[in-house]
């Protein structure tokens, strides 16, 4: 079977997606952080059109075929969008010390994983089936973790500075 080509996102299309997920960040985040400006929220939905599988079996495909797509622009973008520019500044501290924004990067003497650099590295399962490859799922999950434990990106970027792990 052939490679289908992918299809090109429409404005409107594009402009649909951006308002439903606009509606569902609002509730997700429970107005807790401030809301993404339109074009943060288009870089969001571009990057994530560009994740969708265009045939029926995608699922069967190699992650490293879907994988090829998640770059470290797109994941910085989808980090600022999801924390606002002054807690990113933090983050991508954190983010750029540990792991340099691989996906794939690994620990050598701890076992740490993924852009987060979670220890034990199945901690990252509780993200997603696709914790080992995509950036996006590993970052969901390290988003949670730097919430539920230090509260923002600046505090956990705080105790960073002081210990170098977080």
């Amino acid at each position: 079977m052939g490679c289908m080509q992918p299809t090109v996102p429409t404005p409107t299309r594009v402009s649909r997606l951006a308002s439903r997920l606009r509606a569902m960040l609002g509730r997700w985040a429970g107005r807790r952080y401030r809301p993404i400006g339109t074009a943060a929220l288009v870089a969001v939905v571009a990057a994530g059109l560009a994740l969708l599988p265009h045939s029926a079996n995608a699922a069967a495909q190699s992650p490293a075929r879907i994988g090829s797509s998640q770059s470290v622009g797109a994941f910085k973008a989808w980090a600022r969008a999801q924390v606002g520019a002054r807690q990113f500044a933090a983050l991508n501290k954190i983010w750029t010390r540990e792991s340099g924004w691989n996906r794939y990067a690994r620990n050598p003497s701890s076992g740490a994983y993924g852009i987060p650099q979670a220890l034990p590295a199945r901690k990252l399962r509780q993200a997603g089936r696709d914790w080992a490859w995509n950036g996006y799922t590993q970052m969901r999950w390290g988003l949670h973790y730097i919430r539920s434990r230090y509260g923002s990106p600046i505090r956990a970027w705080h105790f960073w500075c002081t210990h170098h792990w977080y």
